[in-house]
């Protein structure tokens, strides 16, 4: 799963890791792994304080330590050894309740857990189609690029669809791109914000359509 997150040394690496933690705790679901502390040793650039869920999952990763980190994933919950018989003192990874970031974490495992229950009993799965238009930094762009790019986003419930490039003036074209998403799964917010984060090659953005399937 690490491998998934090449380019944690730039903004781009660090905007797809925000998308991928968008409905999720940590990097393999609702429960740290060795994968968590693969993508937190790799994560070298600042974290802007807009790419929230990087944000909140990375304080919590540092509030543990070496040890608690290297137990990750080991089928046996980790527990704090009592002499007095009549003490239980379990470790839970969301009980420090000095931690606001651990606090936060609790609350959005919660979140995420009551909603996918509510999934299973709401019935048909929400869908909606979107064409959205991404306009280029500069008349210089490789618009094949631009739509590598785009394309290279990639999100559970996501699915990309038909594109072209469309005139604007001067030489300069937009890409016109379709695609279908799973309303509860993708943030159209969070890809646009992964786009206009490549200043490189995209000025801004605009959702031109977006309707119900």
């Amino acid at each position: 799963m690490a491998d998934k997150f090449p380019n944690l040394d730039s903004q781009r690496g660090v905007g797809k890791l925000n998308g991928h933690l968008n409905n999720k705790s940590y990097i393999e679901g609702y429960t740290p792994t060795q994968e968590d502390v693969k993508v937190f040793e790799q994560l070298t650039v600042d974290i802007p304080p807009k790419m929230k869920n990087v944000v909140r999952w990375h304080a919590h990763i540092a509030s543990f330590t070496d040890e608690e980190k290297a137990a990750f994933g080991s089928e046996a919950p980790i527990a704090v050894a009592v002499a007095d018989e009549g003490e239980d003192d379990e470790f839970d990874f969301f009980a420090d309740e000095d931690s606001a970031d651990e606090a936060a974490a609790a609350e959005l495992k919660a979140k995420l857990e009551e909603e996918k229950a509510n999934k299973k009993k709401a019935g048909p799965v929400e869908r909606s189609a979107i064409i959205m238009a991404v306009k280029p930094a500069d008349v210089d762009v490789d618009m094949d690029e631009l739509e590598a790019f785009t394309r290279a986003i990639e999100m559970e419930g996501l699915e990309w669809k038909a594109s072209e490039f469309q005139d604007v003036a001067f030489g300069i074209q937009k890409l016109i791109i379709s695609c279908h998403i799973i309303d509860d799964l993708v943030s159209m917010d969070t890809i646009e914000q992964i786009l206009e984060d490549n200043e490189d090659l995209v000025s801004s953005t605009e959702i031109l359509s977006f309707s119900k399937l």
